[in-house]
This record gives structure tokens, C-alpha cells and sequence, in this order.
């Protein structure tokens, strides 16, 4: 079976996978923080283009007529077509995908955090 898995999340797991076996420096959290922030900022762009696709399908039933009544397309009838399409789905998926990236970034903050106090104390 072929990994669908996003890039940043087996790049996170294997991060985390590695922490359970060996002591880990601030420095090599911080590195990886920037290495998320790198993935936000390119499906931060995939999530713009999709947007723009899906409001770009979105626009074109709106301005259809509806096939059954010959009348102008509801809104509500255009949303709901328009999410049933793959540029939706994208969009979705790219939604998800900054979601997943901020709670990754903000977890390995607070984690450097922690690990900058226990290296002081130390």
C-alpha cells in the first residue's frame, strides 16, 4: 500500500519516533519548527490556488440555470454542487493540512521550551 501521508507528517513522525529513543537538543527542535514553517508556507499556496479553484466553480454554478426549474441557480444548491467537486476536496485538504502544520509547530515551541528550561537546570 503506498503512503499518502503528507511529507511534514512523516518528516513529524519520524522526529517524534526518534525523541522516544534519544535525548534531544532545543536546537534540533528549533530546526524542525522552521522546517514546519517551511511546509506552512508552501500548502499555505496550495491552499490559495485551491481556494481560488473552488471559488472559481463555485462562481460558474451560480451563474448557471438550475436544470430542473430553468430559474437561476439558489446559492445553496450551487454550494452544495460546488462541494461535491474535486477542487472542494483539494481545498479541504489543504485546510487540514495548515491546521495539521500549526498544532505540529505550536507542540515543538512549547517542547523547545521545555527543553531550554531542563538544559538550564541542568
Amino acid at each position: 500500500m503506498e503512503n499518502t501521508q503528507p511529507e511534514y507528517m512523516r518528516e513529524y513522525e519520524l522526529f517524534v519516533s526518534n525523541y522516544k529513543l534519544t535525548e534531544v537538543a532545543p536546537e534540533e527542535v528549533g530546526l524542525l519548527t522552521i522546517r514546519m514553517a517551511s511546509h506552512y508556507g508552501k500548502y499555505n499556496l496550495k491552499f490559495r490556488d485551491a481556494l481560488r479553484n473552488y471559488s472559481i466553480i463555485l462562481r460558474d454554478l451560480q451563474n448557471q440555470s438550475d436544470p430542473t426549474t430553468g430559474k437561476p441557480m439558489s446559492s445553496v444548491k450551487a454550494e452544495t454542487l460546488a462541494d461535491a467537486t474535486p477542487e472542494a476536496a483539494k481545498y479541504e485538504e489543504f485546510k487540514i493540512d495548515l491546521q495539521n502544520l500549526e498544532q505540529y509547530i505550536n507542540g515543538l515551541k512549547s517542547l523547545q521550551r521545555s527543553l531550554m528550561q531542563e538544559f538550564g537546570n541542568s
